[in-house]
């Protein structure tokens, strides 16, 4: 079923909002459900930069007068900085004990943001560094 709300951010910048499903990070492709067209669209991975999974396809940065169930960090989780080709700077916790070669997940460090979880294509990254 594809219920998840996502947004993909593409290389080229441009975005696609719609419904997904959970997926491997060694996926090469995703099939979405765009939100305006309800039409099935396959997202092949190498052409994107992240992929938001969001509490609300509609909302930018943060979800306000809403109560968020707190999101659990794993203690395996280590803090991170991150910044891509396009100079923007993300931070947030992810499950790697080394620098990515393959796409990975990563949990924003504001609870209330409408993101939830982001997938990183690591060939948009030019600096990647864990925090302590």
């Amino acid at each position: 079923m594809l219920d998840d709300p996502v947004v993909v951010h593409f290389t080229d910048g441009s975005t696609l909002s719609g419904y997904g499903d959970d997926f491997d990070h060694h996926d090469s492709e995703i099939l979405l459900r765009d939100a305006t067209t309800d039409e099935h669209v396959t997202v092949y991975l190498h052409q994107v930069k992240v992929v938001c999974f969001v509490r609300n396809l509609f909302a930018s940065g943060v979800v306000r007068n809403r109560e968020m169930p707190p999101l659990l960090h794993h203690s395996s989780e280590r803090r991170v900085e991150i910044v891509f080709k396009d100079g923007e700077k993300m931070g947030g916790t992810v499950a790697l004990s080394e620098p990515p070669t393959h796409g990975f997940f990563v949990t924003p460090l504001n609870q209330n943001a409408n993101s939830i979880r982001i997938y990183v294509n690591p060939s948009e990254v030019v600096s990647f560094r864990f925090v302590t």
